[in-house]
C-alpha cells in the first residue's frame, strides 16, 4: 500500500536540521516524524502496518493521536477517545506553519444527533 492508504497529509519539515513532521487530515494524526534529514532518516513514532487510514469511523494505530473531546470511555460519546481522530479535518494554507482544524460541520456531518454547542469546536 501507498503512504498512508493514499490518504491527504500535510508535511512540514525543519530546514536546519532536516527533521521532517507528517499529518494526516484524517484524524489530524501526527504519523510520522523523521529525525537525520534526507541522508540518514530515522522515524521516531510508531505507526501498526496493519492500521487502515482514511476509513470511516475509524482510528489510526500508531502516531500521535488527538484524544477530543473524551479520552477513552470517560465521556458522553460510545467511540472511545473521542470523534476528532475519526473525522476528516482541512488543511488550512499557512506560510509559516502546518496548519490542520476540525471544523463543527465535519463533526456533524458524522454525529448528527450529537450537541456540540457547549464543546470547544471551532465553528464554520
Amino acid at each position: 500500500p501507498s503512504k498512508y492508504d493514499n490518504q491527504p497529509f500535510v508535511s512540514l519539515t525543519h530546514l536546519a536540521s532536516g527533521a521532517v513532521a507528517e499529518i494526516t487530515l484524517h484524524g489530524g494524526q501526527l504519523m510520522s516524524f523523521r529525525t537525520g534529514g534526507s541522508a540518514n532518516p530515522t522515524e521516531i513514532l510508531y505507526k501498526s502496518a496493519t492500521s487502515p487510514v482514511g476509513v470511516k469511523k475509524t482510528a489510526i494505530r500508531g502516531g500521535v493521536p488527538i484524544c477530543l473531546p473524551q479520552f477513552s470511555n470517560y465521556g458522553p460519546l460510545s467511540v472511545s477517545h473521542g470523534f476528532a481522530r475519526i473525522l476528516t479535518w482541512e488543511h488550512v494554507p499557512d506560510a509559516n506553519a502546518a496548519v490542520v482544524r476540525l471544523t463543527a460541520k465535519s463533526v456533524r456531518k458524522q454525529f448528527h444527533d450529537l450537541d456540540i454547542t457547549n464543546m470547544s469546536v471551532p465553528a464554520d
